[in-house]
C-alpha cells in the first residue's frame, strides 16, 4: 500500500515538473516569437499597434474583448498609441471610440482615476443630474456628447414679476438615464440628464433645478454665448413698460423755533403792563 502511494506521489509530482517545464518553454519561445516578429516588422517598417474591435462606449473598463492586435505603418502611427494588451489594464475608455481607430492615449480616462462615470469627469468639473421630462428634456432627442442651454423661469420677487432666462450656455450632456454612450437616433424617454458643470455652474444649476427649467439643444458647432435681458409677460406682448413713479421732493426743512416767549409785567410811572421778552 506505501508503496502504491509513493508511486504515485511520484507520478503527480513528475507531471507537475513537466507542466512547468512545459509552461516556462512555451513563455520563452513565445518571446522569442515576439522578438523575431517585432525584428521584422521593423524591418519593414510596422509596428504592433491595438485595435477597437468594436465600438467601446464611454466609461467601459477595456477588456481583450474590446481591442485586437494588429500590424500598422510606423510612419502613421500616432505618438501615444498602444502596442500589447498589458499597457492597457484597468484602463476606461473616456471617449466612444470606433471599431477599427486604433486606442490612444488621449482617448482614456487618467490612470487611477476610478471606474463608471466617475473616471470621465475631467478634474476641476462636477457631474450633475437634472430631473426632466419630455417637454424639458427635448422630446427625449437629447444624447450624450450633446451640448445644451439651461433656461430657467422663477419669479424673484413680486415687483419684478415672472422672468425666464438663460442661466447656463453650452453645457455638455455626459448621461442621459443610465446611458453614458451615444447610441441610435431614436427618442427615448428618460427622468434625468446629467450635465458636466463647474462648481460656480452648479450652484447655480442646483437653485434653477428649484423653479421650472428647459434645456435647449444647440448645434454642437455653434460656440457664440448670447447675452440676454430675460423674457417677462410685458416684453413678451409687447406692452410698454410701466412708468416709473416720480420721487416725491424732500420736505423743506422747518426754521428751528426758539423757546416760548416770556410774559413779563412792566411798569413805567403810573402805567402797568404786560410784554413778551
Amino acid at each position: 500500500m506505501g508503496r502504491f502511494l509513493n508511486l504515485r506521489t511520484l507520478t503527480l509530482l513528475g507531471a507537475a515538473v513537466a507542466g512547468l517545464l512545459t509552461i516556462i518553454l512555451l513563455t520563452r519561445y513565445i518571446s522569442l516569437r515576439e522578438s523575431q516578429i517585432s525584428a521584422r516588422l521593423a524591418q519593414e517598417g510596422l509596428t504592433h499597434v491595438m485595435l477597437a474591435k468594436r465600438d467601446i462606449p464611454a466609461a467601459r473598463t477595456i477588456t481583450s474583448v474590446d481591442v485586437e492586435r494588429t500590424t500598422w505603418p510606423k510612419k502613421a502611427l500616432p505618438k501615444d498609441a498602444f502596442h500589447d494588451l498589458k499597457s492597457l489594464k484597468d484602463r476606461v475608455a473616456a471617449r466612444k471610440i470606433i471599431a477599427g481607430e486604433p486606442v490612444l492615449e488621449g482617448h482614456l480616462a487618467s490612470k487611477g482615476s476610478g471606474t463608471g462615470l466617475a473616471a470621465i469627469i475631467p478634474k476641476g468639473k462636477r457631474a450633475m443630474a437634472v430631473r426632466v421630462n419630455e417637454i424639458v428634456g427635448v422630446a427625449g432627442f437629447i444624447k450624450p456628447g450633446d451640448l445644451v442651454d439651461v433656461i430657467v423661469t422663477l419669479e424673484p420677487d413680486e415687483e419684478t414679476g415672472i422672468v425666464t432666462k438663460t442661466v447656463l450656455q453650452r453645457v455638455p450632456v455626459i448621461a442621459v438615464g443610465q446611458e453614458i454612450s451615444r447610441e441610435g437616433g431614436k427618442p427615448k424617454r428618460v427622468t434625468a440628464v446629467t450635465l458636466m458643470v463647474n462648481p460656480a455652474d452648479a450652484e447655480k444649476l442646483a437653485l434653477a433645478s428649484r423653479n421650472d427649467i428647459q434645456l435647449a439643444m444647440r448645434n454642437t458647432l455653434d460656440s457664440v454665448r448670447v447675452s440676454t435681458v430675460g423674457a417677462t409677460p410685458v416684453r413678451l406682448v409687447g406692452l410698454p413698460p410701466k412708468p416709473e413713479k416720480e420721487e416725491e421732493p424732500p420736505p423743506e426743512p422747518k426754521e428751528e423755533e426758539g423757546p416760548p416767549p416770556v410774559m413779563v409785567e412792566v411798569i413805567r410811572g403810573a402805567t402797568r403792563g404786560m410784554e413778551k421778552f
